[in-house]
């Protein structure tokens, strides 16, 4: 017999053994299509990516392999991309190659504590569910022959208008700081991003969470609105 466990330990649980995590490698999927109407006119747009990925937790080192296709109007585009970071003397360097150029482009960052602060700022904080948002299926699930719990966690309007809105701050004091755009134009983007909405969404994520490690195994999410 093993101890009892609750969705919220094993929420926790999951959420500290990934802060531990020092390497990742993650085969993503996603399937996109939005519809947007104006003028009594409805278009449908699409997009289909294939990624996977390999990097350090610092993003000191990574490499990166996708295909994308977006479908729009009845035309569908193909772009395929690969892509090496590294670190080389203080500057994190990227090796990007792009299809459509069908060349290889060098690109270094010299400010990387800089980005990294920026980058861990933007980074959504999915780690204060509520108990009530959480729920264990009764049995685990094997998972790549692994030993799962299955754990789903559901997302009201109400959660995505507080943690959007709260995302939206910063990202808009990120672009402050960073002097990138003129006074009209910061103006114009404050404005439009006050006025998002994003208490009409719903969300579902999907969590197999290794019984051992707590790792997760495989994650799935899907959001509607």
């Amino acid at each position: 017999c093993q101890k009892a466990i609750d969705a919220k330990t094993v929420y926790q649980n999951m959420s500290e053994a990934v802060k531990a995590v020092t390497a990742q490698s993650a085969d993503v999927e996603m399937d996109l299509e939005m519809k947007m109407s104006t003028m009594g006119m409805t278009m449908t747009m699409g997009l289909e990516m294939d990624v996977n990925v390999q990097t350090k937790a610092d993003l000191s080192a990574m490499y990166m392999n996708m295909n994308m296709v977006m479908k729009a109007l009845g035309e569908s585009e193909e772009t395929k991309m690969e892509m090496y970071g590294t670190m080389e003397d203080g500057a994190l360097v990227y090796y990007i190659y792009e299809s459509t150029e069908d060349m290889w482009i060098k690109t270094a960052m010299n400010e990387y504590t800089d980005i990294m602060g920026q980058l861990n700022g933007l980074t959504l904080d999915l780690t204060n569910a509520p108990s009530e948002s959480l729920f264990l299926a009764k049995l685990p699930e094997t998972i790549n022959d692994r030993k799962c719990y299955k754990l789903t966690e559901q997302i009201d309007g109400a959660v995505f208008q507080e943690l959007m809105g709260d995302y939206m701050t910063t990202a808009l004091n990120q672009m402050t700081g960073a002097e990138e755009l003129d006074e009209e134009s910061m103006a114009q983007v404050e404005a439009v991003m006050k006025e998002l909405d994003w208490s009409k969404l719903s969300g579902s994520f999907v969590y197999y969470v290794d019984t051992e490690s707590f790792l997760p195994v495989e994650t799935s999410m899907e959001i509607l609105g």
